[in-house]
């Protein structure tokens, strides 16, 4: 991606940036949130892993909410696991348990992080992005054919 734009002295200014895809970032984001969660680093560093894993987990939240209506992301996100079936189950695995309910530690971690950050406790938004990240759990429809992807 080009950006271009003015520096503060006036000069007219590019750079290319390299961006991640969506389904890309959404993957470190998860297990991240799963490492910290656990805190595996140890109890002198328990408040600093949870208040991590706050940051996570809502950045996985918001890339999947942002993206999960797109055709490819859902198959996206499968595919990038390859033939490595145990990465891709374990990363199902924790959505599966982060997100199975609005008292998973994923909802919990995201409500904690939107009241830190003045964004309220707003329910219907929980509830939604607990909708839309379930829908990686399930088998993707191929558009042109119909019927459901193998992964």
């Amino acid at each position: 991606m080009m950006i271009i734009g003015k520096l503060p002295s006036g000069d007219l200014a590019r750079a290319s940036l390299r961006v991640a895809r969506p389904h890309a970032l959404a993957m470190p984001k998860l297990f991240a949130t799963d490492d910290r969660y656990r805190n595996i680093r140890g109890p002198e560093e328990a408040e600093h892993d949870r208040n991590k894993a706050r940051i996570h987990g809502a950045d996985f939240v918001f890339i999947v909410r942002a993206n999960i209506e797109r055709p490819d992301f859902r198959v996206s996100f499968r595919s990038q696991f390859g033939d490595d079936l145990d990465l891709r189950d374990e990363a199902l695995g924790i959505i599966s348990t982060y997100f199975a309910n609005s008292v998973a530690p994923g909802i919990l971690l995201y409500a904690e992080f939107c009241q830190m950050q003045g964004l309220g406790n707003d329910r219907t938004a929980e509830e939604r992005a607990l909708r839309e990240i379930r829908l990686l759990l399930s088998e993707p429809v191929d558009s042109q054919s119909g019927s459901r992807e193998q992964t």
